[in-house]
């Protein structure tokens, strides 16, 4: 390629020469794609893409991407064009029509959409229904090209936000173009039906109903002769697909069932007229799957109707429950469970106890239903039941669970026993049967069934439960069913609390789990043993000597046939249980359970520095941290908490640890979270320690530079700077936070890369945030911080990572806060005026700067997850300026952007009506203004226009049903 930047038509055919050449090297065919997106851009490419467009010996990619670019300038540029230079164009897009009327369909898409942009942004342009109407109704060549205009002029009205006019020129097009032609176009499509160019056009034509069906008058709709017109083309397999969502549409519309009654008696009958046809396409997924749609839809618009009236709509809820039972497509069975859910809200309220009674055995037979979608395929010769396919396997997973949440909709719908009664005798039948081996997914299936209707079931049901537990007893041994056997235990933990005398043959179940080969059950057997020392604590009290030996012998296992995690989810359940002994016994039950971590620790603590070594500490204190963090007791007040001795105990031996360890990042980490565990659970009982353990975090965080060390700082900040303490304690606190601050600002002025630090930053402002709530005035006051910290902030904002940016803006947020009448922090309701005036200082020295790195950072560089809080963050700056300081905020920020990227219609478009807003006090007009304004900005200048770099094997775009371009099309256009 040519390296000349002039844009040409030579140059755009070399461009897309080199495109599409299967010789080209990837950092070629790079360039091309770049420059023709920089070409969309620019006013040249109107002229250009008109003339290849016009050239039939141009090659049919080529000629695409012309047609491509005229309507994406359409989209975007038209402020490019005066009025008169508009009529023109539209002129000229029907002389292409009628040009390109044989050329692929996928040209006349590009143009009938840029049509369709034009019509909603022309605004002069008055009547362009009709005339497009008379220009291309009358030509059998150029109505496929009607059609298409017609099909894509309610979509494109539908999604307008990235079409630069206003609220009221909206409204005022909409009207225009479809409300005022509404009956028009459905009388010319009936026509069209009725004449020889249905058959040519029939796809289109229904596509063309579906599109208007929202503006046209029901009365329309729902006359007999076009609801037969639409059942009868059911029957056509080539209009089959389009016809059901025209249907679809249909019943949608009538979701409002008390403004829609006439309209569903006239449609219900047709639909249960299609139930016959659930049996004879069954091996017809195509078709199985468009009549599943229209039950579900129907079922889903009128599910207020079968619960007033079971019986006249029971049909219908049958025919959903046989097309859940289809198990050629598990997809399609998933149509349905939407419609599930909805009907069992309506159906567990007391006013509809019919509708639960009458239709409570189709619940019950979906139960059946769903258990048989839920066995696992049947292995081939390899022992693979996906042939290798991870990803089919992830799936089938993902489409058990929520299969299981459609379990706890029937549960709730038939009760607990009923429900639990066909899962079990699904797996008694199964282990009865005689002849044939018994199947491991016949009876893992009805046991994932029961585990998912765990947090549905009546803690005291006393019929199916206990049979369940015995037969879990005695069923065959294979891994997946040990494994999903072992989790129906852990989640019905509150139901064994209330049954304690079948807790035992549980226990046993689930640790006899731990010595299995497979890894899946042994975690599976640590969860469900976590869980049941959680809820069946006080059951366990008087086992807690026996658990100590046994703990003490999963750690032999640890790195072998235990993982690490798993050993932890076990602490934790023990920590549950410790948590339940009586008071005075909780610190001698810690001390025995700590004490080996201790001395382990206290052992690698004297090994030289390696990898193995640190992670072993780092383990042996998350340990200890379970402890502290999950032994949560009630303690009378001035009784000091039983874990505040362990916690003292052991933070000595913590900190020699990290004098020796503590470069090593999850050391320090692993450390921070037990000091951070021991502060929440400890409180006030742990003052008495304080200032060592503020001293160690502050020689830590200066010797390692870990953002940890800040984290815990807030976490200090948070606890410890209420004013009941004492200005001592409080001043103290202080103190600690003010040295952080200073220790990271000299810090970060070394940097010579701030991005290269994203989490120390992160660390930093949620330690800000917590000290601009517990500590503002003295944060503000401060001439050695306010400000450095104020300019760390605006570096912050610089960085691509979500979580440090929504730390820095949440920081600016409640600082500039402190300047409004209504603080952050009601703790500081009455701001002295000095602090007031400093806020306001720093919006009005500073605002404008703030407002501009906002703005270029929602249009270029903020995650979207930050944009609520940045415009947030904006609105506030604003309101402190007042409107003629934000008004020139604004407008310095606009012309602050490269004058070819927009208008001088849009900076007034945008300007003005916030002026006016700010004059107002109507925040919410201005940041609905910026939003717009920035998502326009980034689709007319940032987001990709041009072709993708496709490969020699990608030659010619295809079509969705929508008309707009797949993503291996030959363009790529937003």
């Amino acid at each position: 390629m040519s390296q000349s930047s002039e844009f040409t038509e030579e140059r755009v055919l070399e461009a897309l020469n080199t495109l599409y050449s299967p010789n080209a090297s990837v950092n070629i065919i790079q360039e091309a794609n770049k420059f023709l997106e920089e070409f969309q851009k620019k006013s040249e490419a109107w002229s250009i893409s008109h003339n290849i467009l016009s050239n039939f010996n141009y090659p049919i990619e080529a000629r695409l991407i012309a047609a491509q670019t005229i309507r994406t300038k359409i989209v975007y540029d038209l402020y490019q064009l005066p009025d008169d230079a508009r009529l023109n164009l539209k002129t000229s897009l029907l002389q292409l029509i009628v040009l390109n009327k044989e050329s692929a369909k996928v040209i006349n898409v590009q143009l009938a959409l840029a049509l369709a942009n034009l019509a909603l942004q022309f605004l002069h342009w008055n009547g362009a229904v009709q005339e497009l109407v008379n220009a291309l109704g009358q030509d059998s060549g150029t109505i496929p090209a009607l059609l298409e205009f017609l099909q894509v002029l309610p979509e494109e009205l539908s999604s307008t936000r990235r079409i630069p006019i206003t609220d009221d020129e909206f409204k005022a097009r909409a009207t225009e173009l479809l409300s005022n032609n509404a009956e028009d176009v459905m009388r010319l499509l009936i026509s069209y039906t009725q004449s020889t160019e249905y058959n040519n056009n029939k796809v289109l034509i229904f596509k063309c109903f579906r599109s208007w069906l929202r503006e046209i008058n029901p009365q329309l709709i729902f006359e007999p002769a076009f609801l037969n017109l639409l059942f009868q083309a059911l029957n056509d397999p080539y209009t089959f697909d389009a016809v059901v969502e025209c249907i679809c549409t249909i019943i949608r519309e009538t979701g409002d069932v008390d403004e829609s009654k006439d309209m569903i008696e006239a449609l219900y009958p047709r639909v249960i007229a299609l139930r016959p046809l659930i049996i004879q396409h069954k091996d017809d997924l195509e078709t199985f799957r468009g009549l599943t749609l229209i039950f579900t839809e129907a079922g889903e618009a009128w599910h207020m109707l079968i619960a007033r009236a079971p019986k006249d709509f029971r049909s219908l809820v049958e025919a959903i429950a046989e097309c859940a039972a289809y198990d050629e497509d598990l997809d399609v069975v998933k149509y349905t469970f939407y419609f599930w859910n909805k009907l069992q809200e309506m159906i567990t309220l007391d006013r509809y106890n019919e509708a639960r009674n009458d239709l409570g055995d189709i619940y019950l037979q979906l139960i059946g239903i769903l258990i048989t979608h839920l066995r696992y395929p049947i292995a081939n010769n390899s022992g693979d039941a996906f042939n290798g396919d991870r990803e089919a396997e992830e799936k089938f997973k993902s489409f058990r669970h929520e299969m299981g949440d459609v379990l706890k909709d029937c549960c709730r719908v038939v009760g607990s026993t009923r429900a639990l009664r066909v899962p079990y005798q699904i797996m008694v039948d199964a282990l009865q049967s005689s002849g044939a081996p018994i199947l491991w997914q016949s009876i893992e299936a009805p046991l994932f069934g029961i585990r998912s209707m765990g947090r549905e079931i009546d803690e005291n049901e006393n019929e199916v439960m206990p049979l369940i537990i015995k037969l879990i007893e005695n069923i065959p041994e294979q891994p997946k069913i040990r494994y999903t056997a072992t989790l129906v235990i852990g989640r019905y933990t509150e139901w064994s609390l209330k049954h304690p005398d079948l807790l035992e043959p549980q226990i046993n179940y689930v640790t006899a789990g731990f010595s299995h080969e497979s890894s899946d059950v042994v975690s599976a057997a640590a969860l469900a043993l976590r869980e049941i020392c959680y809820d069946c604590g006080p059951l366990l009290v008087n086992y807690i000597d026996q658990l100590y030996p046994f703990y003490e012998q999963l750690k032999s296992k640890v790195g072998t046939s235990l993982s690490w995690a798993s050993y932890y989810t076990v602490t934790k359940g023990i920590a549950f249980v410790i948590a339940a002994q009586p008071l005075g016994e909780i610190e001698k039950s810690l001390d025995r359970f700590g004490e080996p971590i201790c001395k382990s620790l206290i052992e690698l603590s004297n090994l030289p520095e390696d990898p193995l070594t640190q992670r072993n500490i780092a383990n042996q204190i998350d340990l200890l941290e379970a402890f502290i963090r999950n032994i949560r007791v009630d303690v009378p007040i001035h009784t000091q908490n039983p874990v505040t001795k362990f916690a003292l105990e052991v933070l000595p031996i913590l900190n020699n640890i990290i004098d020796k360890h503590g470069n090593t990042r999850f050391v320090s980490e692993g450390y921070c979270k037990f000091v951070r565990s021991s502060i929440l659970e400890c409180r006030t009982d742990l003052l008495e320690a304080l200032p060592a353990i503020a001293e160690k975090l502050v020689e830590m965080f200066e010797k390692t530079r870990f953002g940890c060390y800040l984290w815990i700082t807030g976490s200090i900040i948070r606890e410890f700077s209420m004013d009941d303490l004492g200005e001592q304690i409080v001043g103290g606190v202080w103190k600690f936070a003010e040295r952080q601050m200073i220790s990271f600002l000299q810090y970060l002025s070394t940097i010579t890369d701030f991005r290269e630090i994203p989490d120390l930053i992160d660390d930093f402002f949620l330690m800000m945030g917590d000290v601009v709530l517990a500590f503002p005035f003295r944060l503000i006051t401060s001439s050695d911080l306010f400000i450095p910290v104020y300019e760390a902030a605006l570096l912050g904002m610089d960085l691509y990572e979500k979580d440090p940016v929504i730390s820095v803006l949440r920081f600016l947020i409640d600082l500039f806060g402190y300047g409004s009448r209504y603080p952050p922090t009601s703790a500081f309701r009455d701001v002295p005026d000095n602090v007031r005036a400093l806020v306001l200082e720093l919006a009005a020295e500073r605002g404008g700067q703030l407002f501009n790195k906002l703005l270029l950072g929602l249009i270029h560089t903020l995650p979207r997850d930050a944009e609520p809080d940045a415009s947030t963050l904006m609105m506030n700056i604003l309101q402190l300026a007042g409107p003629a300081q934000g008004t020139a905020w604004v407008a310095a920020a606009l012309d602050g952007l490269p004058q070819e990227t927009v208008g001088v219609v849009e900076k007034n478009n945008l300007l003005e009506p916030v002026a006016a807003a700010l004059t107002s006090g109507n925040l919410k007009r201005i940041r609905s203004l910026i939003r717009d304004f920035v998502s326009l900005y980034r689709r007319r200048n940032l987001a990709p226009r041009g072709v993708t770099e496709s490969g020699p094997g990608s030659r010619v775009a295809s079509t969705t049903s929508s008309g707009t371009l797949s993503s291996t099309s030959a363009g790529r256009f937003t």
